[in-house]
């Protein structure tokens, strides 16, 4: 099994056809991907399925991709928050950034840009796990120095 097929990906965004066709990309490419149409919506899936990454689009009706932003922040400090807009300005951008998302994406997304950000979304990730590995390792071990 690739690496690719255990990895989940939400997609929130109140366009259809965008949404759609963002899951049929990922999964020919190997991922779980799960569908939201709006924020409130996304953070029940959020909830549910744990994604490692997740897509926001910035405006949506209900609750704002930047409200959902801080709720996944707030819930996880694993998932990679990936922020879509189609009429954000250097503002949004900067907000979202500060608020913790891990890429700022201006529409209309470049699917092959999208698929980068995501594997280095996921690189950031086995770094920090390997990290975490490697000190719980040192701890176990009590290794001490001579003097």
């Amino acid at each position: 099994m690739s690496e690719q097929a255990m990895t989940k990906i939400l997609v929130v965004d109140d366009e259809e056809i965008l949404r759609t066709r963002l899951k049929n990309l990922l999964d020919l490419d190997g991922f779980e991907t799960h569908l939201a149409k709006d924020g409130r919506e996304g953070l029940i899936v959020f909830d549910a399925v744990n994604p490692d990454v997740a897509i926001v689009d910035v405006r949506m009706p209900v609750m704002d991709g930047l409200e959902v932003l801080k709720e996944i922040r707030g819930r996880s400090t694993h998932a990679e928050v990936i922020v879509l807009t189609g009429h954000g300005g250097i503002e949004t951008a900067v907000q979202a950034m500060k608020d913790g998302a891990f890429v700022y994406i201006e529409k209309p997304v470049e699917y092959d840009q999208l698929l980068i950000e995501i594997q280095r979304a996921l690189a950031k990730q086995k770094i920090a796990a390997d990290q975490r590995r490697a000190a719980e390792s040192l701890r176990e071990s009590k290794i001490s120095y001579p003097d």
